[in-house]
C-alpha cells in the first residue's frame, strides 16, 4: 500500500510549479510586445520545459531500477496537469487579444 518512491514526488510537483510560473509569466510579457508570436514561445517553452525536466530527472527516470507503474504515473500525472494549467493559460491569453 505505502509504495517507497525512488525519486522526490513534491520535487516534481515543485519543478512543474516553477515552470509553469515561469512560462506563464514569459508568454505574458511577450504578449505586450509581441502578440502575434505568443504561440509560438509556448510550443518551445513546453520543449524546454520538457528537456530541462528530463536533465534534472534523468537519474530517477532512466536509472538502473525500472519504474513500476505507480512511479511511471507519478512522473506523468503531473507534467500533464501542469501542461493543461499552461495552455489553458495560454489559449485564453491568445484569445483575449483577438476580441
Amino acid at each position: 500500500m505505502g509504495e517507497e518512491m525512488t525519486f522526490s514526488l513534491s520535487g516534481m510537483y515543485i519543478f512543474h510549479f516553477i515552470a509553469y510560473f515561469v512560462i506563464c509569466l514569459s508568454v505574458e510579457l511577450l504578449n505586450t510586445r509581441l502578440p502575434s508570436q505568443v504561440g509560438y514561445a509556448y510550443l518551445a517553452s513546453v520543449f524546454i520545459k520538457i528537456g530541462v525536466f528530463v536533465l534534472i530527472f534523468k537519474s530517477a527516470i532512466f536509472g538502473a531500477n525500472e519504474l513500476n507503474m505507480t512511479e511511471r504515473l507519478s512522473v506523468v500525472v503531473p507534467m500533464f496537469v501542469f501542461l493543461i494549467f499552461e495552455a489553458i493559460y495560454c489559449g485564453r491569453l491568445m484569445n483575449s487579444q483577438q476580441a
